[in-house]
């Protein structure tokens, strides 16, 4: 599993970030939500779409980072309380959703 140090991310142009490349240009042209340069991009679509993406692939890892935690607090809640009558259901439940490493 990778861990990402969510800190190093603090601080970081703000979004959306969009990409400024006009018909004709062999770059693309990064910039952020205040039309600051972020990067130029040659010459590859993906690599500029990964980039002008990256705001919101950071919000969904924290996000996701939050309900991990939340599955983390649960699954000790039950391991507390094994004989609540849904411990069993619920604990297979999480069983399968964790990753596997």
């Amino acid at each position: 599993m990778i861990r990402l140090d969510m800190k190093k991310y603090e601080g970081h142009a703000p979004a959306p970030w969009r990409d400024t490349r006009h018909d004709g240009a062999k770059a693309h042209h990064i910039v952020d939500a205040d039309g600051k340069a972020i990067c130029t991009v040659h010459p590859s679509r993906a690599t500029a779409n990964l980039i002008t993406d990256a705001p919101f692939l950071l919000a969904e890892v924290r996000r996701l980072k939050a309900v991990e935690k939340s599955w983390f607090m649960m699954w000790e809640f039950l391991e507390k309380y094994p004989n609540q009558r849904v411990y069993e259901e619920l604990k297979a439940h999480l069983t399968e959703m964790m990753p596997n490493d």
